[in-house]
């Protein structure tokens, strides 16, 4: 890579390197003060908060494009519990129920994904900081 590539990449990266971060940090931030209220402080709050941080947490998901990085560990359980066992059936019943767990896990900790993603763009961004 090139020096006057690899400042195009940072810059052309720059804002999409934020956007991700900050909406790990929010998200994670949102399920951190909605569990502090209704466990430390005690007040119970309407399910309408919870469901903000579900659909916010899953459109967040689909925007910075870390759905995909989620399908791919869905994916990989997939086909771990598919090469589980000899039996065809039974198969497919891990397999299904190893994916479901995941994508679930991932729904509800949409946080996991974002910041994943985001660590592998902070990886590429380093790489090319080493070219300058």
């Amino acid at each position: 890579m090139e020096t006057t590539a690899a400042k195009n990449y940072l810059e052309n990266t720059n804002l999409k390197f934020k956007f991700k971060v900050g909406a790990a940090i929010g998200t994670a931030a949102y399920l951190l003060i909605l569990v502090s209220i209704e466990e430390i402080a005690g007040i119970v709050l309407p399910s309408f908060w919870g469901n903000i941080y579900l659909i916010g947490g899953i459109a967040l998901m689909v925007i910075t494009g870390s759905i995909f990085k989620a399908l791919k560990f869905v994916k990989g359980a997939f086909k771990w519990g598919y090469l589980l066992t000899p039996f065809v059936l039974f198969d497919v019943v891990i397999a299904v129920i190893a994916g479901g767990f995941v994508l679930g896990v991932q729904l509800v900790f949409p946080f996991i994904p974002m910041a994943l993603d985001a660590l592998n763009l902070y990886k590429e961004r380093q790489n090319a900081k080493q070219y300058l």
